[in-house]
């Protein structure tokens, strides 16, 4: 526990300071020119010219300079590289301030002192969101987008690499509004393909408008992407190498060209990572409440695994009002695993009686693919505009699997013939989806947003094993199966926002339609399901004074299950353990109310109760009708009640000096049945993560990170206490075009889990280990046109789809 003493020492040690203020200032250009033309505008400290903030707009438009320490500035106006104007003077002290139709002519001249406040600050409260302000931190360049999401309050990340929001699992991850449709493995790889440096901001939605997919138990994460802000052409490339037991690489380039028209950006990641898993398990059979054996097991995987990840994308302006685009992105996955099983085997009286060793040798390969066409037009400048988009995404996955068990006495000796079992998966996945949404400001303080969206998905995955045993290779028919599933949704929705003063109200509506059918080749069963589901919302805001803002919303929502969780196949772990996917698995639906209090823009209070119905949880039973044998799969619960409590607090001390505390404490009650068994379960469970980063003398910049998630409980699932620290250490060179990171992370190996799972005829405890503890070294080269205007990034209209493929 040495992690939750230097959590404690440090935010004791930083409560000692009081924070510094910021704000912000809003400027309206004003041109005779007959064309919009770009302008970007340069603030600067008046102490050292140094750059402290780069914008861009046009005439008539808002330019918003946010999240500015107080103190002296003036302000460049570039055009083409040109300076034509200059604003000299400006003293930042307090009161936000609009300056409205500055005449762009090449002259200088100086403004009256102006004084701003309404702080940007590192965690920013909306009504149906909270926005975590990355760029506003300073992050690891060796980081990725999955290490982010862990310091980001509300969320939790486990060893496995699943995210959960205030102990609620099913969250839905969105990148710059677009949804990854990616689960599991294939959604941690591109986490991991998304370095920490290109993130500008993360929304935390946890209660999300009609506006989104209904789908999600735990509400939606969007990660927005820093958009460039420079004419002509620039990129930046970052390489990192380091090492836990094994060695790791994560690179990246990103390029960008943007003209007055045209838009151009593409990346390209590329990951070698080598990493272990070391699971030990004590399984305890009985029958009847009369104890019958074990199973001691002890695993060994090592994956080592390639990640290739490239994107596109080309934005046209065809005038003022219409711009389209379009963008490819693609994700190779190649790994192999190497896993050792060794397994001794107790009778009634816990004696060893006999083992055996299992090894799997598989080489998989999981990739997609995807395309993505977009329109937009524009109106009016009130905001009323149209948006299209069409999607396309496909999946596909090849897996190789070899199987070898030889069964042995406690002597040695061979007391059966080995087990020789071979396997090979053909899966694919495609989703076709149309959508537009249309908003429509009325007067000065109603706005309208509709929409529609119709989504068509077709997996079709095959699985064949064969006995090679006895040197022969027969098909077993009891392993292998066929599974087709496609599936139809289409939805509608309206919400209208009313916003005056101090106050919002925002009320919606989302209507969809659901159409699947699954077919098990092989025995011949299948299904289908033809339903109509209501998603109402509401949103309320109160701001009662510049300290003091209160919200309450209320939702329903669904969460589907994945396409790999109800996949029927039965995938080989060891002898004596499976996993298998769930084709009845049914669809749980959650109502959720939320009330957050906000406390001088940067003090967050949340408390929010929710009802699931027929909630997906996870399962490690014993197989019916087999002995001693354990399968993996997903059940539905009757009812789950989750009731949380959350607090955050950032604090800019010193100009040089930032923090951030947050904390949730939650409830969770499970009742019903599941596997035959009742279940009425509780637990209370909290998690807590603090983060210091401080700026050092020569451009030296220190960050501490830690974090602490308590034991929580599943159903009859229990997972021990865990957590970690980790420290970086930041270095520019070259005007900040070169950065040096260095960060060790996990640095007291806190993060091993133990944990146990409890049936009437079943227990078993378990500890595992991972590759948790690494050190790793990142160079990020910037390059390029330092004066580039911002690149659009679009958003999808296949939103939920491919985040339930696996």
């Amino acid at each position: 526990m040495k992690y939750i003493l230097v959590i404690i020492l440090i935010w004791l040690f930083v409560q000692q300071t009081s924070a510094q203020s910021t704000g912000r200032i809003h400027v309206t250009l004003h041109d005779h020119q007959k064309e919009e033309l770009n302008y970007n505008l340069l603030l600067k400290r008046s102490s050292d010219s140094s750059l402290a903030k780069l914008e861009n707009g046009i005439p008539n438009h808002d330019i918003l300079f946010d999240h500015i320490s107080y103190g002296d500035y003036f302000i460049e106006i570039m055009y083409l590289q040109k300076q034509v104007k200059r604003i000299d003077s400006i003293h930042i002290a307090q009161a936000e301030t609009f300056l409205h139709d500055i005449e762009i002519e090449p002259i200088n001249q100086a403004l009256k002192e102006v004084k701003i406040t309404a702080a940007k600050n590192i965690l920013e409260r909306k009504s149906d969101k909270l926005i975590y302000n990355v760029e506003n931190t300073i992050t690891s360049a060796a980081d990725d987008a999955l290490a982010v999401l862990q310091k980001a309050p509300g969320i939790s990340v486990d060893q496995n690499g699943q995210i959960s929001m205030r102990g609620k699992s099913g969250v839905l991850i969105m990148i710059n509004g677009k949804m990854t449709y990616a689960d599991g493995e294939q959604l941690s790889t591109l986490l991991k393909g998304t370095m920490a440096n290109q993130i500008a901001k993360i929304e935390i939605i946890s209660n999300p408008s009609s506006k989104y997919d209904a789908n999600g138990n735990a509400g939606i994460v969007n990660i927005i992407l820093k958009k460039d802000q420079r004419l002509g052409s620039n990129g930046s490339l970052t390489l990192s190498y380091g090492s836990g037991k094994y060695r790791k690489t994560n690179n990246s380039l990103n390029l960008n060209y943007n003209s007055k028209h045209l838009s151009v950006y593409a990346s390209y990641s590329f990951i070698h990572n080598m990493g272990f898993n070391d699971l030990t398990l004590y399984r305890k059979f009985y029958n009847d409440g009369v104890y019958q054996g074990a199973y001691e097991q002890h695993n060994y995987l090592r994956f080592p695994a390639y990640y290739h990840i490239p994107k596109i994308g080309v934005d046209y302006k065809l005038n003022s009002k219409n711009v389209i685009g379009f963008s490819v992105n693609g994700l190779s996955n190649h790994h192999l695993s190497i896993a050792d099983n060794k397994t001794y085997i107790e009778n009634n009286q816990y004696q060893r009686q006999s083992y055996y060793i299992t090894t799997n040798r598989s080489s998989d390969l999981w990739y997609n693919y995807g395309a993505n066409a977009n329109y937009k037009h524009t109106f009016d400048s009130l905001g009323q505009e149209l948006t299209m988009d069409a999607d396309y995404i496909r999946y596909g996955n090849t897996v190789r699997q070899h199987f070898t068990t030889h069964y042995y006495d406690l002597q040695d000796a061979e007391i059966k013939t080995p087990y020789l079992l071979s396997g090979q998966v053909d899966g694919g996945l495609q989703i076709k989806a149309l959508k537009a949404d249309y908003v429509k400001p009325f007067h000065q303080h109603f706005k309208l947003e509709c929409g529609l969206k119709s989504s068509i998905v077709k997996a079709d995955n095959k699985l064949e094993f064969y006995d090679e045993s006895n040197a022969q290779h027969m098909f077993d028919s009891s392993q292998s199966n066929h599974f087709i599933y496609q599936e139809n949704i289409n939805a509608l929705y309206a919400s209208l926002t009313y916003d005056k003063q101090n106050y919002s109200v925002q009320a919606g509506l989302r209507a969809e339609q659901t159409i699947a059918t699954g077919q098990q080749i092989m025995n011949d069963n299948s299904f289908r399901r033809n339903y109509w589901q209501l998603f109402p919302t509401l949103f309320i805001t109160r701001k009662f004074n510049q300290h003091h803002e209160t919200g309450l919303s209320f939702s329903r929502r669904i969460l589907r299950p994945t396409y790999q969780q109800l996949n029927p196949f039965k995938f080989f772990i060891d002898a004596s353990t499976f996993n298998e996917g769930n084709p009845y698995l049914q669809p749980q639906n959650t109502y959720l109310i939320e009330l957050n209090h906000t406390y001088h823009q940067q003090y967050q209070f949340t408390l929010s109760s929710g009802i699931t119905n027929k909630s997906i949880t996870e399962v490690l039973i014993p197989a019916e009708g087999q002995n001693n044998i354990t399968i993996q799969t997903n059940k539905n619960v009757n009812k789950q009640y989750v009731q949380t409590f959350s607090f955050s607090a950032p604090v800019k001390f010193k100009k040089w000096w930032n923090s951030m505390f947050d904390a949730s404490v939650y409830y969770s009650l499970y009742d019903g049945e599941l596997a035959g068994q009742k279940i009425h379960s509780s637990t209370m469970s909290w998690n807590a993560k603090m983060s210091q980063t401080i700026s050092l003398p020569q451009q030296v910049n220190l960050q501490c990170d830690g974090f602490i998630q308590y034991a929580e409980h599943y159903s009859f699932y229990t997972s021990g206490t865990f957590g970690g620290v980790n420290v970086s250490l930041q270095k520019a060179f070259m005007h900040k075009k070169l950065s040096m990171k260095i960060s060790a992370n996990d640095i007291f190996y806190n993060s091993p889990i133990r944990g146990s799972s409890n049936f009437d005829n079943y227990h078993e405890d378990y500890y595992v280990k991972r590759d948790s503890r690494t050190i790793m070294l990142a160079l990020t080269y910037r390059f390029g046109n330092s004066s580039l205007s911002p690149s659009r990034r679009r958003t999808g209209g296949a939103e939920e789809e491919k985040q339930r493929a696996g």
